[in-house]
């Protein structure tokens, strides 16, 4: 759902943000992008297929009074 998210609406980058499931989620995201992007781009003959990646973790500590 992701990839084809990505890859339908033209995103030019991906974001992550929150803990460890997220940032997984993404990264196979964008390495699913990039090899999709770099087969379509090596019948283009261009070679450029990085795609910017932010991460941006979130931890919270609940403290009890």
């Amino acid at each position: 759902m992701g990839v084809k998210a990505f890859l339908d609406r033209g995103c030019d980058i991906i974001v992550a943000v929150g803990g460890k499931s997220a940032m997984d989620a993404a990264r196979c995201i964008k390495q699913l992008c990039t090899e999709k992007a770099g087969r379509k781009q090596r019948s283009q003959e261009q070679t450029d297929t990085l795609i910017p990646f932010v991460a941006v973790p979130a931890a919270w500590e609940i403290k009890s009074a």
